[in-house]
């Protein structure tokens, strides 16, 4: 793209480092559809039209950065994962030569933050070396045909410790879904105490007493329903599954529990 000055009867050409017009089309609308698109797959449960959105989301946060990442193979000049404009009209972008399909991540995000906020791994630790794995390989692909990452700047620099963590949150989210998701185990119920009951803050926490596997008084997230089910003294039932990946997890249900999908929020199970 040329941008033509005129001063005067000269005319002087100016070769643009802006990224075109319809680049920052695209990313402003896949943008968009990554955001409000997160939020509807978080909203449909609640409004009773999608019971179980589990598999959605597990294909909208593995698949829509790896969408993101296609485009940037395929137009590296246009787009960049973890750097460049973000949509805004092109004479404010400065010197910014690509545009930023960060919000690609927004699925990655509503899956740490939301969805899975009641899901709880026995050993938190134990997804980290898939985490790593999975990450390492998209950040390696993300950065190979994105020579901006490679500079000595600044910006890059820190360009370059934000695609390291996204690429980790989605390493770690993806493996926490797959672990979830494709979980066929038989699950072990356990019966515990309540000894305490929160609501202060974000969510609904209620303190459960040893039980099975755990050995001391822990601190869970509840679905507000299993909150309001429950008083000081009465009984939760902990299910606990092995995990497609080996990684024990388990969530707090109300009693009895005997089978079926396990509860989230807003009408969402697994």
């Amino acid at each position: 793209m040329k941008y033509v000055v005129g001063v005067g009867d000269h005319r002087l050409s100016l070769k643009t480092k802006h990224p075109s017009l319809v680049a920052v089309l695209v990313a402003v609308a896949a943008n968009l559809i990554m955001i409000f698109g997160s939020a509807w797959l978080g909203l449909g449960p609640a409004l009773g039209f999608m019971a179980r959105p589990y598999g959605w989301i597990l294909a909208a946060q593995i698949g829509m950065p790896c969408l993101a990442l296609s485009l940037v193979w395929i137009f590296p000049r246009w787009y960049s994962l973890f750097h460049g404009a973000t949509g805004r009209f092109l004479p404010l972008q400065g010197d910014d030569k690509r545009v930023s399909l960060i919000a690609f991540f927004f699925p990655t995000a509503f899956t740490l933050t939301t969805y899975y906020e009641y899901v709880s791994l026995v050993n938190w630790s134990s997804g980290i070396p898939f985490a790593c794995l999975v990450g390492g390989v998209f950040f390696a692909a993300a950065a190979i045909p994105d020579s901006d990452l490679r500079t000595k700047e600044i910006g890059p620099r820190i360009d370059l410790a934000i695609g390291v963590l996204l690429a980790l949150a989605y390493g770690y989210a993806a493996v926490l879904q797959l672990n979830c998701v494709l979980d066929q185990s038989p699950a072990a119920v356990y019966r515990a105490v309540v000894s305490g009951k929160s609501d202060r803050g974000r969510g609904w926490h209620l303190e459960v007493e040893p039980w099975g596997i755990e050995n001391e008084v822990r601190t869970t997230k509840v679905p507000h329903d299993v909150f309001k089910s429950v008083q000081t003294g009465d009984q939760v039932c902990i299910v606990l599954k092995q995990g497609a990946l080996r990684m024990n997890w388990y969530t707090v249900q109300a009693c009895p529990w005997n089978g079926g999908p396990i509860l989230f929020e807003a009408g969402g199970s697994l």
